[in-house]
């Protein structure tokens, strides 16, 4: 079901850029593109503000918006290099076999092409092709990465 609320999500967000991509070239472009720079900056405004905000750094750990996926796997990197615990290059292992399928399957639209699930990122052009193998990798590295976060958790 979570894949299936990923995909059209992606699907509905895609057509939403689309169609304001087309408005921005009407005649109302101008004050639709002053909206969405407002839109961008009140967000951008809004993230600085709970980054300055005073209160520990662990709840601002947990704002996902503040705090992403990639900083997380940056910060185990980090640990690597502070304390030896870990791997060597944990970001750029975990960044290539985890969070970039993950952002394949989520932000994409997805086609068929002789018979076959293809997922498309418009934004990066990146393709994957939904088979039971690439599935079974995938699981495989989460796996492998679950294993290797515990093991640092136990470390610690």
């Amino acid at each position: 079901m979570r894949g299936l609320i990923m995909a059209e999500t992606s699907d509905l967000d895609q057509l939403m850029l689309e169609i304001i991509l087309v408005v921005l070239k009407t005649d109302i472009s101008e004050e639709m593109s002053e909206y969405i720079s407002g839109e961008i900056n009140a967000t951008v405004d809004f993230l600085s503000g709970l980054c300055k905000a005073d209160g520990k750094i662990a709840n601002k750990m947990n704002d996902s918006r503040l705090f992403t996926s990639v900083h997380k796997a940056k910060s185990i990197n980090k640990l690597y290099k502070l304390k030896k615990i870990g791997i060597d290059k944990f970001f750029d292992s975990y960044n290539k076999e985890v969070l970039s399928p993950r952002n394949i399957f989520a932000h994409v639209q997805e086609s068929e092409e002789d018979g076959k699930k293809v997922l498309l990122s418009e934004k990066t052009g990146k393709r994957e092709v939904f088979t039971e193998q690439r599935c079974i990798e995938i699981r495989k590295d989460l796996i492998k990465y679950r294993e290797t976060l515990e093991d640092i958790l136990k470390a610690l």
